[in-house]
């Protein structure tokens, strides 16, 4: 089960990701982001990581009805896209 520190922290790594699919919006191929820097790189494997994966999911299920700008959708799709599972 998801703590509140650990939802804290995917927090923390999708604003950092946010901003990072914001400096490199060339590398979305369709809707799935493949960053380039180290930075993008690395933050996706915190998030997808196994021990992070219930938060992740938690920290999505917050957001169920709000609608989300097109690089938040193409972020979500991304790690859909890496742990194969849908997260709303």
């Amino acid at each position: 089960m998801a703590t509140k520190n650990s939802i804290s922290q995917v927090s923390e790594l999708m604003a950092r990701l946010d901003g990072l699919a914001f400096e490199e919006p060339k590398f979305f191929e369709g809707d799935v982001w493949r960053p380039e820097s180290k930075a993008g790189r690395e933050t996706l494997a915190l998030l997808v990581a196994d021990e992070r994966r219930d938060s992740l999911r938690q920290w999505y299920a917050r957001l169920r009805g709000v609608p989300l700008n097109p690089v938040a959708e193409r972020i979500r799709r991304t790690l859909e896209t890496i742990i194969g599972e849908k997260l709303k």
